[in-house]
C-alpha cells in the first residue's frame, strides 16, 4: 500500500500523552504504570499506554508496532 503512494520515508513519530473526560467518558492516550507484584524484584515495573476508549495497550518495545487489547 505504501509503495502506490510513490516515494516516502520512514522516520520516528513523537506523541504526547493526552487525557479528557467528557460525561463521563475517557478519550486520551494515557500513560502508566504497573508493578508485577514480583517479591524477588519489588522495583519491577511494566510501563504501558492505553488508548481510550478504544482500551487498546501499546507497551515497549515502542517501535515494534505490535499492540495488546
Amino acid at each position: 500500500m505504501l509503495a502506490s503512494l510513490g516515494g516516502y520515508e520512514l522516520c520516528d513519530v513523537a506523541v504526547k500523552p493526552f487525557r479528557f473526560e467528557h460525561d463521563g467518558y475517557l478519550f486520551g492516550l494515557v500513560h502508566g504504570r504497573t508493578s508485577y507484584g514480583d517479591p524477588d524484584h519489588p522495583d519491577a515495573a511494566s510501563e504501558y499506554v492505553m488508548l481510550w476508549p478504544n482500551d487498546i495497550m501499546f507497551h515497549p518495545p515502542w517501535d515494534s508496532g505490535e499492540y495488546s487489547t
